[in-house]
């Protein structure tokens, strides 16, 4: 990945974090137990459990893998500026050009 592109994935982790716990897992989550009452009253069958069992456990690991990609994105930045990067380097916005 560029160097650019490590830059705006460290940025903009905690608006991804956000994204997936607080909206697309717990919706994942609610269309999880609606599909179950669903399937348990007749109206719909067990292949939409599998389908909403798949999208959340989706939605899980992408949620996990976006707690991980900052700290990756922060090992090559730090790589490329040969020392490590500092929490007083990212609250003044260090790296912006």
């Amino acid at each position: 990945m560029a160097p650019a592109g490590d830059l705006f994935q460290f940025q903009n982790a905690d608006r991804k974090i956000a994204l997936y716990l607080d909206a697309l897992v717990p919706e994942a989550k609610q269309a999880l137990d609606v599909s179950l009452q669903a399937c348990r009253s007749g109206k719909a069958t067990c292949a939409c459990v599998v389908d909403a069992i798949g999208n959340l456990l989706e939605f899980e690991l992408f949620y996990e893998r976006a707690l991980t990609d900052p700290e990756q994105s922060l090992a090559r930045l730090e790589m490329l500026v040969g020392r490590k990067i500092g929490e007083e380097d990212r609250a003044i916005d260090a790296f912006k050009a």
